[in-house]
């Protein structure tokens, strides 16, 4: 007798995990991405407080136009004009 009846099958992790060509992390849904920018926050914040320097940067969320997820970026402002060459 199947006992998983009236429950989800789990998810395949190889079908959520889409790369994406600029090589960031990518991830499925804004949500996730804000969860993950409190979690970097935090440890940002524990790192400052018991070894006084921290390397996370991540300060907010955008959408990527190549895959079609949600990046992090330590930039807090989007500026759509190109910096000159």
């Amino acid at each position: 007798m199947n006992q998983n009846i009236g429950r989800r099958p789990a998810a395949n992790i190889t079908k959520l995990k889409h790369k994406c060509p600029t090589g960031k992390i990518r991830f499925k849904d804004h949500k996730l991405c804000v969860a993950t920018l409190h979690k970097a926050a935090n440890h940002r914040a524990n790192d400052l407080e018991q070894l006084g320097f921290t390397k996370r940067n991540e300060v907010r969320s955008y959408k990527c136009n190549l895959c079609s997820g949600f990046h992090l970026t330590s930039k807090k402002d989007w500026d759509s004009r190109k910096e000159a060459a």
